[in-house]
Protein backbone atom coordinates (compact mmCIF):
# COMPACT_ATOMS: atom_id res chain seq x y z
CA UNK A 1 0.00 0.00 0.00
CA UNK A 2 1.06 3.59 -0.87
CA UNK A 3 -0.36 6.87 0.59
CA UNK A 4 0.83 9.84 0.59
CA UNK A 5 0.88 11.14 3.91
CA UNK A 6 -0.81 15.09 4.70
CA UNK A 7 3.15 16.39 4.58
CA UNK A 8 3.07 15.54 0.87
CA UNK A 9 5.72 12.37 1.48
CA UNK A 10 5.35 9.05 0.49
CA UNK A 11 4.31 6.23 3.27
CA UNK A 12 4.86 2.68 1.56
CA UNK A 13 3.38 0.00 4.30
CA UNK A 14 5.72 -3.14 4.82
CA UNK A 15 3.10 -5.17 6.91
CA UNK A 16 -0.18 -6.07 7.14
CA UNK A 17 -3.27 -4.30 8.72
CA UNK A 18 -3.49 -4.88 11.80
CA UNK A 19 -6.05 -4.34 14.89
CA UNK A 20 -5.67 -3.19 18.67
CA UNK A 21 -7.99 -2.42 21.43
CA UNK A 22 -7.19 0.96 23.30
CA UNK A 23 -8.66 3.09 26.16
CA UNK A 24 -9.62 6.61 25.28
CA UNK A 25 -8.68 9.95 26.59
CA UNK A 26 -12.06 8.80 29.04
CA UNK A 27 -11.50 5.44 30.99
CA UNK A 28 -15.00 4.45 30.32
CA UNK A 29 -14.80 4.45 26.56
CA UNK A 30 -13.12 1.59 24.51
CA UNK A 31 -11.34 1.79 21.26
CA UNK A 32 -10.12 -0.47 18.23
CA UNK A 33 -7.35 1.02 16.05
CA UNK A 34 -6.47 -0.73 12.90
CA UNK A 35 -3.44 0.57 11.78
CA UNK A 36 -1.58 0.24 8.22
CA UNK A 37 -5.37 0.05 6.27
CA UNK A 38 -7.01 2.73 4.30
CA UNK A 39 -9.92 1.11 2.91
CA UNK A 40 -12.76 1.78 5.67
CA UNK A 41 -14.76 -1.32 5.09
CA UNK A 42 -11.68 -3.14 5.47
CA UNK A 43 -11.36 -1.75 8.44
CA UNK A 44 -14.58 -2.34 9.84
CA UNK A 45 -14.22 -6.50 9.29
CA UNK A 46 -10.61 -6.49 11.53
CA UNK A 47 -12.16 -4.48 13.86
CA UNK A 48 -15.52 -5.85 14.58
CA UNK A 49 -13.44 -9.50 14.07
CA UNK A 50 -11.39 -7.82 17.16
CA UNK A 51 -13.94 -6.69 19.36
CA UNK A 52 -15.78 -10.36 18.84
CA UNK A 53 -13.01 -12.23 19.95
CA UNK A 54 -12.11 -10.08 22.71
CA UNK A 55 -16.61 -9.58 23.37
CA UNK A 56 -19.05 -10.91 21.58
CA UNK A 57 -21.64 -8.75 22.92
CA UNK A 58 -19.80 -5.73 21.35
CA UNK A 59 -19.20 -4.34 17.31
CA UNK A 60 -17.63 -1.41 16.09
CA UNK A 61 -19.12 2.06 16.28
CA UNK A 62 -18.12 5.11 14.49
CA UNK A 63 -14.91 5.59 12.61
CA UNK A 64 -12.35 7.90 12.03
CA UNK A 65 -9.95 7.81 9.62
CA UNK A 66 -6.25 9.90 10.88
CA UNK A 67 -2.36 9.04 11.00
CA UNK A 68 -1.66 7.17 14.19
CA UNK A 69 1.56 6.76 15.64
CA UNK A 70 2.20 4.26 18.99
CA UNK A 71 3.97 6.65 22.23
CA UNK A 72 4.10 5.71 25.85
CA UNK A 73 2.08 8.75 28.09
CA UNK A 74 2.31 7.85 31.91
CA UNK A 75 3.97 4.74 31.58
CA UNK A 76 1.51 3.11 29.42
CA UNK A 77 1.43 2.85 25.61
CA UNK A 78 -0.90 5.32 24.03
CA UNK A 79 -1.88 6.22 20.52
CA UNK A 80 -1.88 9.56 18.86
CA UNK A 81 -2.24 11.83 15.88
CA UNK A 82 0.75 11.89 13.79
CA UNK A 83 0.99 13.54 10.55
CA UNK A 84 4.47 13.25 9.91
CA UNK A 85 5.88 9.44 11.04
CA UNK A 86 1.94 8.05 11.70
CA UNK A 87 1.26 5.17 10.14
CA UNK A 88 -3.01 5.35 8.52
CA UNK A 89 -5.56 3.75 10.31
CA UNK A 90 -9.28 4.07 10.91
CA UNK A 91 -9.97 4.04 14.77
CA UNK A 92 -13.42 2.60 15.90
CA UNK A 93 -15.04 3.39 19.24
CA UNK A 94 -16.35 -0.16 20.30
CA UNK A 95 -20.11 -0.25 21.50
CA UNK A 96 -23.06 -2.66 22.09
CA UNK A 97 -24.08 -5.34 19.55
CA UNK A 98 -26.78 -3.55 17.44
CA UNK A 99 -28.70 -6.32 15.48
Amino acid sequence: MELTRPNGKLYRSRKPPAAEFFEGDWFDKTYCLVYRCEDENEARALADEEIRFNDPACQAGDGVFSWWRKTIRNNESYWEHDNVRGVPGWSFEVVEYRP
